[in-house]
């Protein structure tokens, strides 16, 4: 018997791939959304002394809404589809809102100028990033834990997906069900 169907397999894929294009819109927003980034002193090679900002706080505040509110939106999004609830849409969704996420950060980093490095005793721009790297994470964590909220209400066994099961595992429970009762004849007519 399957954990999960080939169809299930490709729609996980699919929110994937759309997590990983969700979060690079988001960092385009995120890009134009934060604020300059603060300027930093180089002290030496790999010693660098950033610039006391708000902007460090900020741009990781901005990132948390961002990609928390996408983990709310998928999660919603994941538990209206119906076909799909299950095991499926809880790895499609923690792998669909880390690769979310990360996008997320490339394109903010990539796109938001600045540097790490430079001459000695010279001031340079910080790049955008997150300075905070538990925040990569939360998107997932997000989409996951509405989800797992959604199916914890939810009154139904199946979780309201409406399919019946498949021939093998009805075929098995009721070889489960006439094994137990053919055992408790025997075990009461034993003496």
């Amino acid at each position: 018997m399957r954990f999960v169907s080939r169809r299930e397999l490709i729609e996980g894929a699919i929110w994937v791939v759309g997590g990983c294009l969700v979060g690079a819109a988001l960092g385009g927003i995120w890009l134009l959304w934060s604020p300059p980034r603060p300027r930093a002193y180089i002290l030496g090679p790999g010693a660098i002394l950033p610039d006391e900002s708000e902007s460090f706080i900020s741009t990781d505040a901005r990132f948390l809404i961002l990609t928390g509110t996408a983990g709310i939106v998928a999660a919603l999004a994941a538990w209206w589809r119906r076909s799909m609830r299950g095991p499926a849409a809880v790895i499609a969704l923690a792998a669909g809102g880390a690769v979310g996420s990360l996008s997320c950060l490339l394109i903010g980093r990539l796109f938001g100028g600045g540097s790490d490095s430079g001459p000695v005793n010279t001031l340079i721009h910080s790049p955008l990033t997150v300075h905070a790297r538990q925040l990569i994470g939360f998107q997932a964590f997000v989409a996951v834990a509405v989800y797992a909220s959604a199916a914890l209400l939810c009154e139904r066994n199946d979780l309201g997906r409406d399919e019946e099961l498949p021939e093998l595992l009805m075929a098995a429970a009721d070889g489960h069900l006439d094994a137990e009762e053919n055992m408790g004849d025997r075990g009461a007519a034993a003496p």
